[in-house]
């Protein structure tokens, strides 16, 4: 009976272990697949920040080459503007020039000389005006393209304003993504110190259990062997009981044999009621110490179930945080987290070693 309450407890014992170290494996892997996951967001997006980054190179060059195509255009319509001004004020001399010679050639049109000097002044100028008309549309379609220049610096002045905002928004979200996870990591080693506790706390409780276990393993065997001792003895007295009834029946001296097996029968029944009262005592202090097992055993479960629920929140509470992370990253774009990440994977595999290295001691 006691050694099947025995194994019983035995076989309960080992019912908790392996289906704490079930749900324990189970968390693991749950961990690993989301430190994986978190490092394949963190790589896409270091690729999204770096094309980013070559992106507003690109218009950074884009940007100088403008700039640089602008001040030689600029250059260009300056000197344009000088030779026009030059053109314009000889223009005003030719001119002033054609009127004198025509009021002279209504004086004097006798003279052949100076009526071909008047016509190839007023070739030249005509020659003149058809450059300035020239220069006056290049002018135009010069000043057209800087223009057109000057609306692409301002759209892409506006392109590199809204690419320094989009950078510092996204340099405050990585400080607070930086801010939670140095929160994360805290927590992280304010419970690994808790459950180091937790696992010698659980360590000592073994101990004490196993010290238990063996006390009434030996209390056990002693009374065994006290019932097979009794019982031995008990054989013995009923060998002798029947080869003195044997006896009696031979003896002539009945009376006298009489007399001698009631004595004998008195002092056996002494021994055995004394054997008896050892015998009951030794098993109520077994029963005793049976209870007190059972209830040490009641409370050690109690507070077994009270630290595995302990542990189930914790972990619950883990990964929670870790969804929400993970949802944070899906809307985040930055790079530099890729060493805290490391970090924090390091300390999680650190972790799950100690605890698998004080599992497999237990």
């Amino acid at each position: 009976m006691k050694q099947t309450e025995i194994s019983e407890l035995e076989e309960c014992l080992r019912n908790k272990e392996l289906q704490s170290e079930k749900e324990h494996l189970k968390s693991k892997v749950v961990d690993c697949q989301m430190c994986q996951n978190l490092q394949v967001q963190v790589e896409e997006l270091k690729s999204v920040n770096e094309s980013f980054n070559l992106s507003i190179e690109e218009l950074y060059k884009v940007r100088a080459l403008a700039e640089a195509t602008l001040r030689e255009r600029d250059d260009k319509i300056f000197v344009l503007q000088n030779k026009l001004r030059l053109l314009e004020e000889q223009y005003k001399v030719f001119h002033e020039v054609q009127s004198e010679c025509d009021s002279e050639i209504f004086h004097d049109t006798k003279d052949n000389s100076e009526k071909d000097l008047i016509l190839s002044l007023q070739k030249q100028l005509q020659e003149t005006a058809e450059l300035v008309v020239c220069f006056a549309d290049k002018k135009y379609f010069v000043s057209k393209e800087n223009e057109s220049l000057k609306d692409d610096i301002k759209s892409l002045q506006t392109e590199n304003n809204v690419l320094k905002s989009r950078e510092s928004e996204l340099s405050e979200k990585i400080d607070q993504m930086k801010s939670q996870v140095l929160k994360l990591s805290k927590k992280l080693h304010i419970s690994n110190l808790e459950m180091k506790q937790q696992i010698i706390l659980f360590e000592e409780d073994k101990r004490l259990f196993l010290a238990k276990n063996e006390f009434l393993e030996k209390v056990s065997s002693s009374v065994q062997k006290e019932y097979n001792d009794l019982m031995a003895s008990n054989d013995v007295l009923r060998q002798s009981l029947e080869t003195k009834f044997n006896l009696l029946q031979n003896d002539k001296s009945l009376e006298q044999t009489i007399e001698l097996i009631e004595k004998e029968i008195r002092d056996t029944v002494k021994c055995f009621d004394a054997e008896k009262n050892v015998f009951e005592n030794e098993i109520s202090k077994l029963e005793k110490v049976l209870e007190q097992r059972v209830k040490d055993f009641n409370e050690f479960n109690t507070e077994l179930s009270k630290r595995t629920n302990k542990f189930e929140t914790y972990f619950s509470n883990l990964e929670k945080e870790n969804a929400l992370l993970k949802s944070q990253l899906a809307s985040q774009n930055y790079t530099s987290l890729q060493k805290e990440n490391n970090d924090l994977r390091t300390s999680y595999n650190v972790l799950k070693e100690e605890y698998e290295i004080s599992c497999a001691k237990l």
